[in-house]
């Protein structure tokens, strides 16, 4: 089902002019809309599914962390707010630049996901007065390019810098990869007590980060001695930092984009996944379970999954007919790891 905010944006479509639609964690369900509006409509992504969405609907689809091209010009650009302030504000900025002259950015988002703010943002860069109006439960508006830009700030978006370190190694993040900006202690859990746990990966030969975000699993857990490591993650930054954490501890990874691992070949004997349990704004019961279901699919008959999430999320009810063996290994009451077998 498509939400109010994207609905609204997508009313305002017009045939014929230059189109680029940024989509993000809300942009589904929306490809065969859009696709009446190719080949005028571009549509760029940081999310390996979306951009593929787009792409099978004969779309022209750009992944990648949120790299505009440096001569391109649009007469229209459409933002569904994401959930990540710098996300919004990167591209409120990009939008402007490449813009023609005269050309619109097309807002839309909620009242509680922070849109008035991110839409008095938009006006200082535009240099407008322009008002933000309600449509139904949505709010959304077109900020009209007619001056120069206002950015008195430093886009810091791209930068890739050390938020921490781990056994005496910097640990590198950027904006937009969730959970950027810190050591997830869900994930320093896990590592704590699989180091407990040898039975679990002394005959481990390869392993997979599944969701790998910046690569905290993979990078705090080189000890290991799995010949082979693959990370994979849908987010395009995230990928990015993945591949820096990578160089700086000189650890061999292959870095996969993929929508939960779906293009990741090959099974592995140890699977370690810290899931997400939402999608942008939105909850999402089912999607913790489409982690279980895709490290299942990526075991060998002897592998074992190691999963951490916070305690509230009942995993154990959400991988009935998908594992048959879970054992908690730890529960403080904030985080949980399990350890699942076929």
């Amino acid at each position: 089902m498509t939400d109010p905010s994207t609905s609204y944006l997508l009313q305002q479509l017009c045939r014929d002019t230059n189109t680029l639609w940024l989509a993000d964690e809300s942009s589904h369900n929306i490809w065969p809309s859009l696709a009446n509006f190719v080949p005028a409509l571009k549509v760029m992504s940081n999310r390996f599914d979306l951009a593929r969405a787009a792409q099978t609907q004969g779309i022209s689809a750009l992944f990648n962390d949120w790299q505009f091209d440096a001569g391109s010009r649009f007469d229209n650009i459409f933002l569904r707010i994401c959930k990540e302030k710098a996300v919004n504000h990167h591209l409120i900025r990009e939008a402007f630049l490449h813009l023609h002259h005269g050309g619109n950015l097309w807002i839309a988002g909620e009242k509680n996901e922070g849109i008035k703010s991110i839409w008095e943002y938009a006006t200082h860069v535009f240099d407008t007065t322009a008002r933000l109006k309600k449509h139904g439960s949505t709010y959304g508006g077109a900020l009209t390019k007619s001056s120069g830009p206002s950015l008195d700030e430093a886009n810091i978006y791209h930068q890739i810098q050390i938020i921490g370190e781990w056994e005496g190694v910097s640990i590198f993040s950027k904006p937009g990869v969730y959970g950027w900006d810190k050591v997830d202690a869900g994930s320093a859990l896990l590592l704590e007590h699989l180091r407990t746990e040898s039975a679990l990966w002394t005959n481990a030969k390869n392993m997979l980060d599944l969701g790998c975000g910046y690569g905290f699993l993979t990078l705090a857990s080189g000890w290991l001695p799995c010949e082979k490591r693959v990370a994979t993650d849908n987010n395009a930054g995230a990928l990015l930092c993945m591949e820096k954490n990578a160089r700086e501890r000189k650890l061999a990874v292959e870095v996969i984009a993929a929508d939960k691992g779906d293009e990741v070949k090959g099974e592995f004997d140890l699977v370690l996944c810290n899931p997400p349990f939402h999608r942008g704004f939105d909850i999402d019961g089912d999607l913790t379970r489409d982690f279980l279901i895709a490290a299942k699919q990526k075991l060998t008959p002897n592998g074992v999954a190691i999963f951490v999430v916070n305690s509230f999320i009942a995993l154990e009810k959400k991988m009935g007919g998908v594992f048959t063996s879970a054992r908690t290994l730890v529960d403080n009451r904030q985080f949980k790891v399990l350890a699942l077998k076929h």
